[in-house]
């Protein structure tokens, strides 16, 4: 688990960086990406914001060679 949270970081980083992200709860500090053991979830506040992230998964997915699950959940 350790190694995941480890190469998870850079892309959370990224992602802190360049969304404008939402306050929860009346807290001063934004909130851009929540991640919980191999799941990310990610709140946009402007649209244009998932071309972005699209373009920044793409990068990361060719960094550390994964794949992204892009199929709808049922």
């Amino acid at each position: 688990m350790i190694l995941f949270t480890l190469c998870i970081n850079p892309l959370l980083i990224k992602l802190d960086s360049m969304l404008y992200g939402t306050k929860v709860r009346h807290n001063t500090t934004k909130t851009t990406a929540v991640a919980y053991a191999d799941d990310i979830t990610i709140f946009i506040t402007h649209p244009s914001e998932t071309d972005e992230i699209k373009e920044t998964f793409h990068e990361y997915m060719q960094a550390i060679c994964a794949r992204l699950n892009e199929k709808n959940p049922v």
